[in-house]
Protein backbone atom coordinates (compact mmCIF):
# COMPACT_ATOMS: atom_id res chain seq x y z
CA UNK A 1 0.00 0.00 0.00
CA UNK A 2 1.45 3.30 -1.04
CA UNK A 3 0.70 6.57 0.77
CA UNK A 4 0.34 9.78 -1.13
CA UNK A 5 2.32 12.84 -0.31
CA UNK A 6 -0.70 14.50 1.34
CA UNK A 7 -1.18 11.47 3.56
CA UNK A 8 2.41 11.66 4.72
CA UNK A 9 2.00 15.35 5.45
CA UNK A 10 -1.16 14.70 7.51
CA UNK A 11 0.59 11.93 9.43
CA UNK A 12 3.58 14.16 10.11
CA UNK A 13 1.36 17.00 11.29
CA UNK A 14 -0.56 14.59 13.57
CA UNK A 15 2.66 13.26 15.07
CA UNK A 16 3.90 16.81 15.67
CA UNK A 17 0.59 17.75 17.33
CA UNK A 18 0.75 14.71 19.62
CA UNK A 19 4.36 15.44 20.55
CA UNK A 20 3.63 19.10 21.15
CA UNK A 21 0.56 18.18 23.24
CA UNK A 22 2.65 15.81 25.36
CA UNK A 23 5.37 18.40 25.80
CA UNK A 24 2.75 20.99 26.71
CA UNK A 25 1.20 18.71 29.32
CA UNK A 26 4.63 18.00 30.80
CA UNK A 27 5.43 21.72 30.82
CA UNK A 28 2.16 22.59 32.54
CA UNK A 29 2.66 19.89 35.15
CA UNK A 30 6.22 21.00 35.83
CA UNK A 31 5.09 24.63 36.02
CA UNK A 32 2.41 23.73 38.58
CA UNK A 33 4.87 21.70 40.64
CA UNK A 34 7.42 24.52 40.48
CA UNK A 35 4.77 27.02 41.58
CA UNK A 36 3.74 24.77 44.50
CA UNK A 37 7.37 24.35 45.54
CA UNK A 38 7.86 28.11 45.35
CA UNK A 39 4.78 28.69 47.53
CA UNK A 40 5.96 26.10 50.10
CA UNK A 41 9.42 27.67 50.12
CA UNK A 42 7.92 31.11 50.65
CA UNK A 43 5.80 29.76 53.53
CA UNK A 44 8.84 28.16 55.16
CA UNK A 45 10.89 31.32 54.71
CA UNK A 46 8.09 33.38 56.28
CA UNK A 47 7.72 30.98 59.23
CA UNK A 48 11.41 30.42 59.94
CA UNK A 49 12.36 33.89 61.34
CA UNK A 50 9.60 33.87 64.03
CA UNK A 51 10.63 30.35 65.02
CA UNK A 52 14.26 31.42 65.32
CA UNK A 53 13.22 34.43 67.40
CA UNK A 54 10.97 32.27 69.60
CA UNK A 55 13.80 29.78 70.11
CA UNK A 56 16.10 32.61 71.19
CA UNK A 57 13.44 33.90 73.60
CA UNK A 58 13.00 30.47 75.17
CA UNK A 59 16.77 30.15 75.47
CA UNK A 60 16.93 33.46 77.32
CA UNK A 61 14.04 32.45 79.62
CA UNK A 62 15.71 29.10 80.33
CA UNK A 63 18.92 30.87 81.28
CA UNK A 64 16.92 33.19 83.55
CA UNK A 65 15.15 30.26 85.22
CA UNK A 66 18.48 28.49 85.74
CA UNK A 67 19.88 31.63 87.37
CA UNK A 68 16.81 31.96 89.61
CA UNK A 69 17.04 28.27 90.60
CA UNK A 70 20.72 28.65 91.44
CA UNK A 71 19.94 31.74 93.54
CA UNK A 72 17.11 29.92 95.35
CA UNK A 73 19.42 27.01 96.15
CA UNK A 74 22.02 29.44 97.45
CA UNK A 75 19.46 31.18 99.67
CA UNK A 76 18.23 27.80 100.93
CA UNK A 77 21.78 26.83 101.80
CA UNK A 78 22.25 30.10 103.70
CA UNK A 79 19.00 29.55 105.60
CA UNK A 80 19.97 26.00 106.48
CA UNK A 81 23.38 27.19 107.66
CA UNK A 82 21.80 29.83 109.90
CA UNK A 83 19.00 27.64 111.29
CA UNK A 84 20.05 24.01 110.84
CA UNK A 85 16.95 21.86 111.17
CA UNK A 86 15.61 24.04 113.99
CA UNK A 87 12.35 25.00 112.30
CA UNK A 88 11.82 21.46 111.05
CA UNK A 89 12.48 20.09 114.52
CA UNK A 90 9.91 22.49 116.01
CA UNK A 91 7.19 21.32 113.59
CA UNK A 92 8.03 17.67 114.23
CA UNK A 93 7.92 18.30 117.99
CA UNK A 94 4.43 19.82 117.71
CA UNK A 95 3.24 16.75 115.82
CA UNK A 96 4.77 14.40 118.39
CA UNK A 97 3.21 16.27 121.32
CA UNK A 98 -0.26 16.13 119.75
CA UNK A 99 0.20 12.42 119.00
CA UNK A 100 1.24 11.71 122.61
CA UNK A 101 -1.71 13.74 123.94
CA UNK A 102 -4.09 11.74 121.76
CA UNK A 103 -2.52 8.50 122.98
CA UNK A 104 -2.93 9.61 126.62
CA UNK A 105 -6.55 10.70 126.01
CA UNK A 106 -6.03 14.34 126.90
CA UNK A 107 -6.58 17.44 124.82
CA UNK A 108 -4.00 20.12 124.10
CA UNK A 109 -6.04 23.30 124.27
CA UNK A 110 -3.15 25.60 123.42
CA UNK A 111 0.43 24.98 122.37
CA UNK A 112 3.00 27.67 121.76
CA UNK A 113 6.75 28.05 121.48
CA UNK A 114 9.15 30.90 120.70
CA UNK A 115 11.76 30.44 117.97
CA UNK A 116 14.40 27.85 118.95
CA UNK A 117 17.53 29.17 120.64
CA UNK A 118 20.54 28.11 118.59
CA UNK A 119 24.06 27.61 119.98
CA UNK A 120 27.16 26.54 118.07
CA UNK A 121 30.13 24.76 119.62
CA UNK A 122 32.88 23.72 117.20
CA UNK A 123 31.18 21.50 114.62
CA UNK A 124 28.01 20.86 116.62
CA UNK A 125 24.92 23.05 116.59
CA UNK A 126 22.60 22.85 119.59
CA UNK A 127 19.04 24.13 119.56
CA UNK A 128 16.83 24.56 122.60
CA UNK A 129 13.06 24.86 122.24
CA UNK A 130 10.60 25.70 124.99
CA UNK A 131 6.97 24.70 124.65
CA UNK A 132 4.08 26.00 126.72
CA UNK A 133 1.06 23.71 126.66
CA UNK A 134 -2.36 24.08 128.21
CA UNK A 135 -4.02 20.68 128.44
CA UNK A 136 -7.17 19.21 129.93
CA UNK A 137 -8.11 15.70 130.93
CA UNK A 138 -8.08 13.34 133.91
CA UNK A 139 -5.17 13.94 136.29
CA UNK A 140 -3.73 10.45 135.76
CA UNK A 141 -3.80 11.02 132.00
CA UNK A 142 -2.06 14.37 132.35
CA UNK A 143 0.69 12.76 134.46
CA UNK A 144 0.98 9.97 131.89
CA UNK A 145 1.41 12.58 129.17
CA UNK A 146 4.22 14.31 131.07
CA UNK A 147 5.93 11.00 131.83
CA UNK A 148 5.69 9.94 128.18
CA UNK A 149 7.22 13.20 126.94
CA UNK A 150 10.06 13.23 129.49
CA UNK A 151 10.84 9.62 130.23
CA UNK A 152 10.02 7.26 127.40
CA UNK A 153 12.53 8.50 124.81
CA UNK A 154 10.12 10.33 122.52
CA UNK A 155 12.71 13.11 122.47
CA UNK A 156 16.48 12.99 122.81
CA UNK A 157 16.42 15.18 125.92
CA UNK A 158 13.33 16.81 127.43
CA UNK A 159 12.52 18.30 130.81
CA UNK A 160 9.30 19.50 132.39
CA UNK A 161 10.23 22.86 133.91
CA UNK A 162 6.80 23.81 135.18
CA UNK A 163 3.66 21.81 135.82
CA UNK A 164 0.58 23.44 137.32
CA UNK A 165 -2.48 21.22 137.65
CA UNK A 166 -5.85 22.68 138.51
CA UNK A 167 -8.55 20.30 139.72
CA UNK A 168 -11.93 22.06 140.01
CA UNK A 169 -14.11 21.02 142.96
CA UNK A 170 -17.11 18.86 142.02
CA UNK A 171 -20.29 20.76 141.31
CA UNK A 172 -23.02 20.63 143.90
CA UNK A 173 -26.39 19.15 142.97
CA UNK A 174 -27.80 22.65 142.80
CA UNK A 175 -25.03 23.76 140.42
CA UNK A 176 -25.65 20.75 138.19
CA UNK A 177 -29.27 21.64 137.70
CA UNK A 178 -30.00 22.60 134.09
CA UNK A 179 -26.62 21.34 132.85
CA UNK A 180 -26.06 18.43 130.51
CA UNK A 181 -23.62 15.64 131.46
CA UNK A 182 -21.20 16.94 128.83
CA UNK A 183 -21.31 20.43 130.33
CA UNK A 184 -20.76 19.06 133.83
CA UNK A 185 -17.81 16.99 132.65
CA UNK A 186 -16.32 20.04 130.92
CA UNK A 187 -16.62 22.22 134.03
CA UNK A 188 -15.17 19.53 136.34
CA UNK A 189 -12.38 18.57 133.92
CA UNK A 190 -8.88 19.06 135.42
CA UNK A 191 -6.53 21.34 133.47
CA UNK A 192 -2.78 21.81 133.52
CA UNK A 193 -0.18 24.28 132.38
CA UNK A 194 3.04 22.58 131.31
CA UNK A 195 6.32 24.13 130.20
CA UNK A 196 8.62 21.74 128.40
CA UNK A 197 12.20 22.31 127.30
CA UNK A 198 13.45 20.08 124.51
CA UNK A 199 17.10 19.93 123.54
CA UNK A 200 18.51 18.79 120.23
CA UNK A 201 21.74 18.95 118.31
CA UNK A 202 23.09 18.62 114.80
CA UNK A 203 26.61 17.68 113.76
CA UNK A 204 28.25 19.53 110.89
CA UNK A 205 27.28 18.03 107.54
CA UNK A 206 23.99 16.44 108.65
Amino acid sequence: MKFSRITWIVLAVGIVVVVLGSLGAVYVRQSNEQEELSNNLATVQATLPPLITEKADWGAKLAQYDAELTDARTQLGIARARFPRAAVESIETDEKLYAIADKCSIEIVELGSPPPHVLKDNNITYFITQFSANVEGPVTNILSFIDTVVADGSFATATADLVTIDVPPPLTPEEKEGLTPAQIAEIEMPTAQIRLTIYGYQSEGE
